[in-house]
């Protein structure tokens, strides 16, 4: 567990805090998906640009054939115009030319159904395509939770390091989701130094849990498919990336949600641009082989970062 070396004055702070927040209880909170930050929009904007491509194939296609249309009447029209100024015509060609345009025989012409079926197609094709790209994609998904822990209060306003709770982030594959144990860590504490009688209702869930020797059901936010592995400890330890990078400001979060949209395409980004720590001799040689190759900077790529097995095993 980390080691808090507090001094008196933070001490007097943190209990003066507590009686005027034990009796009045977390703030109300809203369990909503967020869509207007500049977090979300950042995380979801990978989504838009797989199916930028299709987008733009479709417009292109569109516009080729409303010009193929517009090519042909004119063609149609500058005959027609040619042929009504000849004298000599036949009975038939007569019939032809001067025909009148009937919008219910063009609309029942193969041709125009094939247009109209080919361009209902392609929209549910792209519908379909963009309803697959987002198929187990759920940023911004903030589920309510047994016990409203504010983590903004804890590892924002307190401070919290983030491993204080969730335990396995340097040694473990997972990061763990902290027991009762953990929470009465602080709070038995804090009741004590504070002398508190009544406890909010929230913070009752937590020694009904101790007493009754009951986990807390926490709900789940970020999960990966199984088919993907991923280790905390490794991205933590070896590569020093921040719990920010790809569960946002969590610090500032009082419901947490997942931030970033977690896919395969996310985090191949992640690794075509994240520079190595180099500051220890294993990389040495990988270094100079590297740099007798290549002038830019070494990333998860340049040492089998994308090899299939690293993450599908």
């Amino acid at each position: 567990m980390t080691s808090f070396d507090f001094s008196d004055e933070e001490l007097n702070a943190v209990i003066a805090y507590i009686k005027d927040q034990t009796l009045q209880g977390p703030p109300a909170t809203e369990v909503v998906v967020a869509t207007g930050d500049a977090g979300q929009q950042a995380a979801s904007q990978q989504s838009v640009i797989s199916t930028k491509m299709i987008t733009i194939f479709m417009v292109i296609l569109l516009f080729i054939l409303v010009l193929i249309l517009v090519v042909l009447f004119v063609l149609v029209s500058v005959l027609t115009k040619y042929l009504k100024q000849k004298s000599q015509l036949s009975e038939e060609d007569s019939e032809v030319v001067f025909q009148r345009f009937q919008p219910g025989q063009f609309v029942r012409s193969p041709g125009f159904i094939w247009v109209v079926t080919f361009i209902f197609t392609a929209i549910v094709l792209k519908t379909v395509i963009d309803g697959l790209f987002n198929v187990g994609v759920q940023t911004g998904y903030a589920p309510a939770q047994p016990i409203a822990f504010s983590h903004k209060v804890h590892a924002g306003d307190f401070k919290i390091d983030c491993n204080y709770c969730h335990t396995g982030v340097r040694t473990s594959k997972n990061a763990n989701i902290p027991s009762v144990n953990v929470c009465m860590n602080c709070h038995s504490s804090i009741v004590k130094v504070t002398g508190a009688t009544e406890l909010s209702a929230e913070i009752q869930k937590i020694y009904d849990a101790k007493l009754n020797d009951t986990p807390i059901e926490w709900v789940r936010v970020h999960n990966l498919p199984d088919l993907a592995y991923f280790n905390h400890a490794q991205h933590y330890n070896v590569g020093g990336i921040q719990c920010q990078t790809c569960h946002g400001p969590v610090e500032e979060m009082e419901v947490v949600r997942q931030h970033t949209n977690l896919t395969m395409g996310w985090c191949i980004d992640c690794h075509r641009k994240t520079e190595i720590r180099t500051d220890n001799g294993y990389y040495d040689k990988l270094v100079e082989l590297h740099n007798s190759t290549s002038k830019n900077p070494m990333v998860v790529e340049d040492i089998g970062g994308l090899e299939c097995a690293k993450c599908h095993y």
